[in-house]
């Protein structure tokens, strides 16, 4: 079983699952606690948290994580629930991030996809694998480029299986950066059933909505499986 870090905004220390209304309260820090319960110094966390009206759903949260530790995460996810005056959860939505390495920023969006129009409040909460999925040796990236289309960034590239077994699962990962070296997010895809010798040509999508012409480089992570 792979551990997990959660991370809240808005708290010095929290326990699994743990969580924290935000709201107009954004720059508040947060730490990590691990699956057992147990705290650690801050070094996987919220950084910023702030709701932006406007964009393509008319509302966002944008979220500041920082990877502090000494290695790069496996899968992240941001989950939000949106509240009315009362508190009442009127929606929730969420978006994740393929990996963080060490180091790095992750300028988050999760856009609001509810009806509702009395969205006063909000509530975050994250999780993420603490170790990185990895390739078998001899899966390699013979290439890729990136490319925008409209409101989408596209990357392109070309996997070759010579791990000497065939691949029941290969999956590419692109990181998408800003000119400034910040994540932006990923582009996504997988194939099922790679042979020995065989070669993928693979299309990762990310819809970025306004941000595709901040996409200036990415990074594709290949891994056999990055949710197992």
């Amino acid at each position: 079983m792979r551990r997990r870090a959660y991370l809240a905004a808005g708290l010095a220390t929290i326990a699994p699952l743990a969580g924290c209304t935000g709201g107009d309260e954004g720059g508040n820090e947060s730490s990590t606690g691990n699956s057992d319960g147990g705290d650690e110094e801050p070094a996987l966390r919220i950084v910023d948290h702030e709701v932006v009206e406007g964009g393509p759903t008319g509302l966002f949260l944008a979220v500041t994580v920082e990877n502090g530790t000494e290695s790069p995460t496996g899968w992240l996810t941001l989950d939000v629930e949106w509240l009315d005056e009362d508190g009442t959860v009127v929606g929730s939505d969420m978006t994740h991030l393929g990996t963080l390495d060490t180091g790095e920023t992750w300028e988050a969006r999760v856009h609001y996809t509810g009806d509702e129009t009395g969205v006063e409040d909000y509530r975050i909460e994250g999780v993420a694998d603490l170790e990185r999925a990895t390739a078998p040796e001899g899966l390699e990236l013979l290439e890729s480029a990136m490319g925008i289309d409209g409101d989408e960034v596209v990357v392109e590239g070309l996997v070759e299986n010579a791990t000497g077994a065939d691949q029941p699962t290969v999956e590419a990962i692109a990181i998408v950066y800003d000119d400034g070296g910040t994540v932006l997010d990923d582009a996504w895809t997988s194939v099922s059933d790679l042979a020995d010798g065989e070669t993928w040509a693979f299309e990762a999508t990310w819809r970025a909505f306004d941000r595709a012409e901040a996409a200036a480089d990415h990074v594709v992570v290949l891994s056999d499986s990055a949710f197992g």
